[in-house]
Protein backbone atom coordinates (compact mmCIF):
# COMPACT_ATOMS: atom_id res chain seq x y z
CA UNK A 1 0.00 0.00 0.00
CA UNK A 2 2.52 2.50 0.83
CA UNK A 3 4.53 1.98 -2.79
CA UNK A 4 0.85 2.59 -4.28
CA UNK A 5 0.87 6.04 -2.37
CA UNK A 6 4.75 7.00 -3.22
CA UNK A 7 3.46 6.46 -7.12
CA UNK A 8 5.13 2.99 -7.62
CA UNK A 9 3.20 0.68 -9.57
CA UNK A 10 6.13 -1.59 -9.81
CA UNK A 11 9.64 -2.15 -8.32
CA UNK A 12 12.44 -2.21 -10.25
CA UNK A 13 14.63 -3.67 -6.96
CA UNK A 14 14.92 -3.44 -3.36
CA UNK A 15 17.95 -3.44 -1.06
CA UNK A 16 17.73 -4.21 2.86
CA UNK A 17 19.34 -1.11 4.52
CA UNK A 18 22.65 -1.65 6.44
CA UNK A 19 21.99 -2.11 10.02
CA UNK A 20 18.55 -1.79 9.96
CA UNK A 21 16.50 -5.27 9.67
CA UNK A 22 13.25 -3.75 9.05
CA UNK A 23 14.19 -1.11 6.29
CA UNK A 24 14.73 -1.40 2.82
CA UNK A 25 15.07 0.95 -0.01
CA UNK A 26 12.73 0.22 -3.04
CA UNK A 27 13.99 1.53 -6.60
CA UNK A 28 11.37 2.37 -9.52
CA UNK A 29 12.66 4.04 -12.66
CA UNK A 30 15.11 7.15 -11.22
CA UNK A 31 13.32 7.35 -7.87
CA UNK A 32 13.73 5.27 -4.63
CA UNK A 33 12.44 5.73 -1.37
CA UNK A 34 12.66 3.85 2.19
CA UNK A 35 10.69 1.92 3.13
CA UNK A 36 9.55 0.28 7.32
CA UNK A 37 8.43 -3.24 6.81
CA UNK A 38 6.40 -5.42 9.68
CA UNK A 39 7.85 -8.84 9.46
CA UNK A 40 5.21 -11.30 9.05
CA UNK A 41 2.54 -8.46 7.79
CA UNK A 42 1.70 -7.34 4.54
CA UNK A 43 2.14 -3.55 6.11
CA UNK A 44 4.71 -0.90 5.30
CA UNK A 45 5.23 2.94 5.49
CA UNK A 46 7.56 5.21 3.84
CA UNK A 47 9.84 6.65 6.07
CA UNK A 48 11.47 8.52 3.12
CA UNK A 49 10.91 9.69 -0.10
CA UNK A 50 10.07 9.26 -2.95
CA UNK A 51 12.97 10.89 -4.16
CA UNK A 52 14.90 11.16 -6.78
CA UNK A 53 18.12 8.32 -7.50
CA UNK A 54 20.86 11.25 -8.29
CA UNK A 55 19.64 13.36 -5.07
CA UNK A 56 20.25 10.35 -2.84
Amino acid sequence: PSLNKAGFPTIDAILPTPGESNHTYVFYKDQYTRVTLTPGKAKSSIVFGPAPIAKG
